[in-house]
């Protein structure tokens, strides 16, 4: 009777996992210990590079509800190991290796789309180990060939397209947009899909690659046609240096959106310009801390909402003073997520809101 509450203490701690989840986590030849069961997760994330910014809090994130359970009354003891993809497919192949090869059988992340996928297709499917993003948004990662083996807890960017051309044209009353997007299959496959998706004129789509001294001959092509508006599809660090670049040259008249890669509360002080002309679209979903036993079948269109970036502050900027995103979700990525698929593209009534605050579909993993 002992044995029996303690799992179930355990269950109700970490919520309802799906049975692909727990089948991955829980090691048989290596998994017995002293009281029970061991729970092997690798985490796999950027702490240097362009997405060090977003890829700390989700390491930390990832990490936290090993502390939390190790130090419970539980039949389970989790075993963790974190390693850094620095923002770069190579690094994040080799980061990965190094997890399956310690004999983790399951692996948040990464967070990069075009580390994800070189990841899952050179190392985490041929070795039958499971991946579950929590930040990789590429419509690419529907399509892997993957055997079951990866998954992510955020929306495809086939939905984020579609709210910037909403955006751009309700909000912003833009006929006209340039695009500038990292050349990656992040940002590639987002510029596509605004593109898809927007009833205007897209004047120029200028490529760029990450971690550039300058950005002013971009800036230069993209702004050549004096568009209504600019999209930036970027990461942080690049992004610092993009925007620096952009208010040495050009006024705020032009209204820029940016998309979730750029959702990070240093961005005013790096750059050390107010934003003001600056909203974007990011992904968000409720986690057991927010409202998520309401129904997902609330209707887009009263859900979606953009974000504006700060004005520079002495102090984090009150809009981005919550808990990061990333932070909410990852936990429920590991532990408490109830995993389905969707391979087909779902009904734009269960499509998750593209907000600033969080939405109030219940957190899945998907493809």
């Amino acid at each position: 009777m002992i044995e029996s509450t303690k799992r179930r203490e355990f269950l109700a701690k970490v919520g309802a996992t799906s049975a692909i989840g727990l089948a991955g986590y829980i090691g048989s030849a290596t998994g017995q210990q002293q009281g029970g069961q061991q729970i092997r997760v690798g985490v796999l994330q950027p702490v240097t590079g362009d997405l060090a910014s977003v890829g700390r809090p989700i390491r930390d994130a990832a990490l936290l509800p090993a502390t939390q359970l190790n130090n419970a009354d539980t039949d389970f003891q989790i075993d963790t190991q974190a390693e850094d993809t620095q923002t770069d497919p190579q690094a994040g192949i080799s980061a990965a290796q190094a997890l399956v090869d310690a004999g983790y059988p399951s692996i948040t992340g990464a967070a990069s789309s075009e580390v994800t996928i070189q990841v899952s297709q050179n190392v985490l499917i041929p070795n039958q180990v499971v991946g579950c993003s929590p930040a990789s948004t590429s419509p690419e990662i529907t399509g892997l060939q993957d055997n079951g083996f990866i998954w992510r807890t955020c929306p495809s960017d086939t939905v984020q397209g579609e709210v910037l051309a909403q955006i751009a044209t309700d909000r912003v009353n833009a006929s006209s947009v340039s695009v500038m997007y990292v050349n990656n299959s992040y940002g590639q496959a987002l510029a596509n899909s605004f593109a898809q998706s927007f009833g205007g004129q897209i004047p120029a789509q200028v490529a760029f690659e990450q971690a550039q001294s300058s950005y002013a001959a971009q800036l230069q092509e993209a702004m050549s046609n004096q568009p209504d508006a600019l999209l930036v599809i970027a990461y942080p660090e690049s992004g610092n240096q993009l925007f620096r670049d952009y208010y040495s040259s050009y006024s705020r008249d032009t209204q820029i959106l940016v998309t979730d890669g750029l959702r990070d509360p240093a961005l005013p002080g790096n750059v050390g310009q107010p934003l003001t002309n600056v909203i974007g679209t990011a992904p968000s979903a409720a986690g057991p801390a927010g409202n998520s036993s309401r129904s997902c079948t609330t209707k887009r269109s009263e859900e979606n909402r953009a974000y504006s970036l700060p004005k520079r502050t002495t102090r984090p900027p009150s809009k981005f003073s919550q808990t990061s995103p990333a932070v909410r979700r990852t936990p429920e990525g590991i532990f408490g997520t109830t995993c389905r698929r969707l391979r087909t593209r779902p009904d734009s009534r269960l499509i998750p809101a593209i907000s600033l605050t969080r939405s109030r579909w219940p957190l899945t993993a998907t493809r």
